[in-house]
């Protein structure tokens, strides 16, 4: 079979180029139109660029800086239901407090508890005067008791003699029965400097026998007071009386005795000025008539010291059998 012959383009005829250019303008056209007729058949939500997509495309605004956090509201309190109906009751104001009113001291209260030996406070005596079951013996005249001060184990009494609103005498009292075998401390008043006095026995926790007497100032007197219970008591009895001592020296003795299960103790402080002798102003305690060196130019001031020594000593010798005798 023959080819159909080869016809060079470039010598094609007119009509042939005008054919083939409209030919290409209409399948162009067509194409047109068929991409158009597509893109209007596509439904909603499917390649369509509607602007609700773009709001829940859009990124979400910034967040507010942070605002001080407040405290959860407290939830509100429900009030019980009644069961039954109540009537409003009116509170009546509150009254205003009554004042107050003195109150009668309770006698009672004055007296010992259980166990305890009956209050000496404010009782007189002479001569002697008794703790439990010792007897203390007591220098002349009448003597009233200003404090008495139970403690444990040991009961202490202060004693007064007094002179019109002079303190003549005071009288310091002390008996211990706790030692429980142990015993008690050294004496300081059996080793003191002493004008004069006996030393027995000052055993420490042993035995103690001793008296002693010396001479103290009146300021001493007054600084010694407040260092017991019973000088605290007297001090506050003596000033409420109005009591008072002048005598720029005074006169004192201590009779002590100890054993390993007691201890009995008495002080005496005398007031030479309730016994007719006048105070003397002083600013040292060497420039009275009664300190040691001066004491021998006054034979009156010797003799008021020589009487309270001897009685000292004749009170020694009468308690030393007795508490010898205590079981």
């Amino acid at each position: 079979m023959n080819a159909a012959p080869q016809v060079p383009l470039s010598g094609a005829p007119a009509w042939i180029f005008l054919l083939c250019s409209a030919l290409l303008a209409t399948l162009l056209a067509a194409a047109a139109l068929l991409v158009e007729r597509r893109t209007a058949a596509v439904p909603p939500g499917k390649g369509s660029f509607k602007t609700d997509r773009i709001a829940a495309a859009a990124p979400a605004p910034a967040p507010k800086p942070a605002e001080a956090e407040k405290p959860a509201p407290a939830p509100p309190r429900v009030a019980p239901k009644a069961t039954t109906a109540q009537p409003d009751v009116a509170v009546p104001p509150a009254a205003a407090p009554a004042p107050l009113k003195p109150v009668a001291p309770d006698a009672s209260l004055a007296k010992p508890a259980a166990g305890q030996p009956e209050s000496l406070y404010g009782s007189k005596a002479s001569a002697q005067i008794a703790i439990n079951d010792f007897a203390f013996p007591l220098p002349p005249g009448e003597w009233r008791v200003a404090a008495d001060i139970p403690l444990n184990k040991a009961r202490d009494l202060a004693l007064v003699r007094e002179s019109g609103k002079v303190i003549g005498a005071i009288a310091l009292i002390t008996y211990q029965w706790g030692g429980m075998g142990l015993g008690f401390q050294r004496g300081a008043w059996c080793s003191r400097p002493m004008i004069r006095g006996v030393i027995e026995k000052n055993d420490d926790f042993g035995e103690q026998a001793c008296w002693s007497s010396s001479l103290m100032s009146q300021k001493t007197l007054l600084e010694y007071q407040p260092k017991s219970a019973s000088g605290k008591a007297l001090r506050g009895d003596l000033e409420a009386k109005g009591l008072t001592i002048g005598s720029e020296m005074l006169v004192d003795t201590v009779i002590s005795f100890a054993n390993m299960d007691r201890r009995v103790t008495m002080i005496i402080f005398y007031n030479p000025e309730a016994d007719g002798f006048a105070p003397k102003k002083i600013d040292k305690a060497d420039e009275s008539d009664w300190h040691p060196k001066n004491l021998a130019q006054h034979p009156d001031k010797t003799k008021y010291i020589r009487d309270r020594l001897l009685w000292a000593s004749q009170a020694y010798q009468q308690m030393k059998p007795a508490f010898q005798a205590l079981k």
